[in-house]
């Protein structure tokens, strides 16, 4: 498989460990596009932020971003936390 594009030659670099082909779903002449990416361990936090939706209509876009960088910062502080009084 070939792909020609700055993120397949990164990928490449870093190893890439999933490569696949994959189209657009349109019924007439789907685009072809390639599709690599890299496995890895990780976590995802979904959390649900009480009147957040109301609360980011009235608000400008950098201060939903203040908003929730706070949040996860006061989150991943209380998360090691967490994991230091467990360890100990």
């Amino acid at each position: 498989m070939v792909i020609d594009s700055e993120l397949a030659n990164y990928l490449r670099e870093k190893g890439v460990t999933k490569a696949a082909w994959s189209d657009d779903g349109a019924p007439l002449n789907p685009v072809k596009f390639p599709i690599a990416g890299l496995e890895t361990q990780g976590a995802i936090l979904f959390a649900d932020l009480p009147g957040y939706s109301e609360l980011s209509q009235r608000l400008e876009p950098m201060e939903c971003a203040c908003l929730t960088s706070h949040f996860f910062a006061w989150f991943e502080g209380s998360a090691g936390l967490c994991v230091w009084r467990h360890r100990r």
